[in-house]
């Protein structure tokens, strides 16, 4: 499992599934939570960090290879100074992603198992990290918004008051993606190539799938044209085309270990997800979570489903909002968005340490 803080001065939405709506080696958990402000911060050294990886190690159970580890990557901020430092435990032993300034939580994530591979992370993790990256950019550069965000979480990490439950991830096992097979019935973008299913559809897929609902389509949903590609994608008919086949519907599809039934009962899952939100398909396909559609598509109750905007609450009052919907074993919808992209993804679970499951 990957544990990871939570996305930095980015707008996030969560949408609690309070019905029936509501692991990639990598299992990612974002910390809702930062560490107290230092009036005079500094840089982290490697040697902090590998000190502060190997007492994480130690305390995970997770003896590290008698060599002492380099880091795997150092990722630069402005080119100058280190943002993070990933510190591998050993092989297939996992790794520690340690912040390089001191102002922020010592901890930006950790895997229990694996290697830090860049060529296979999650896109999740891409996005978060990018966005911690640019978080960490900010603070140096003295931002006050960034520098009051940190304090807070720092402040909260470091309260002998706070605690936080332990939730296992409430997904288990399912863990789709956005390629083959869960886009085989996406349109094609460009005449030759499937557009991917797009991380909306994902999330939502990965939430029914969650809960095996509904096994029937609830209403017709319409055809659109899409924006960028300019697209026309045909309308799916509830009698003819509107029935799941839950039981043909696999937790994980690794290559080899699946037929065609089951890359068709997923991938048309994800393509009524897709076109229900007018999935702006192409090579990223994008569009945006909308509890109405939810409801009149797929019989999720609108009434038990609300959206809530992170500014509006304290970084503690976010966290108790979400740990609730985790204790009451809710999968949880939550998008982090930038000015110029954004993400969807499920968060399931938490680790009791501040740091919460995304899958």
């Amino acid at each position: 499992m990957l544990y990871l803080q939570n996305n930095y001065n980015r707008r996030q939405y969560i949408n609690h599934k309070y019905s029936k709506l509501m692991r990639k080696h990598l299992l990612l958990l974002f910390a809702m939570c930062f560490v107290q402000l230092m009036a005079f911060a500094g840089p982290r050294s490697y040697q902090q960090a590998l000190k502060i990886a190997q007492q994480q190690a130690e305390r995970l159970g997770i003896s590290m290879d008698a060599m002492s580890p380099q880091p795997r990557m150092v990722q630069k901020t402005n080119g100058i100074d280190p943002a993070y430092y990933v510190i591998e435990n050993g092989t297939n032993k996992g790794y520690t992603i340690v912040s390089a300034d001191d102002r922020l939580p010592e901890i930006v994530g950790y895997a229990k198992q694996g290697n830090y591979t860049e060529d296979t992370l999650p896109e999740a993790y891409v996005e978060f990290i990018t966005a911690y990256q640019k978080f960490v950019e900010e603070v140096k550069a003295g931002n006050p918004h960034a520098l009051r965000t940190a304090a807070e979480a720092k402040a909260l990490r470091e309260s002998a008051s706070y605690t936080q439950p332990t939730v296992a991830p409430l997904l288990g096992n399912i863990q789709w993606n956005q390629g083959d097979p869960y886009n085989r019935m996406c349109p094609e973008y460009d005449g030759v190539n499937k557009a991917v299913t797009g991380c909306v559809a994902t999330a939502m897929a990965q939430v029914m799938g969650y809960w095996k609902y509904p096994s029937q389509l609830q209403a017709d949903i319409p055809g659109y044209t899409t924006g960028t590609y300019n697209i026309n994608v045909p309308g799916i008919n509830k009698d003819t085309d509107g029935t799941y086949d839950w039981d043909n519907i696999l937790p994980q599809y690794k290559s080899g270990n699946f037929n065609d039934d089951q890359a068709n009962a997923v991938a048309k899952l994800m393509h009524h997800c897709g076109v229900a939100v007018q999935m702006n398909y192409g090579p990223s396909s994008g569009a945006f979570v909308n509890p109405e559609r939810l409801s009149k598509y797929f019989g999720y109750d609108k009434d038990f489903m609300v959206k809530v905007r992170r500014e509006s609450y304290s970084m503690q009052e976010w966290n108790t909002l979400i740990d609730n919907e985790l204790i009451a074993k809710r999968p949880v919808l939550y998008s982090g968005q930038s000015s110029s992209s954004g993400h969807q993804f499920v968060c399931d679970g938490s680790d009791g340490k501040g740091l919460y499951h995304i899958n």
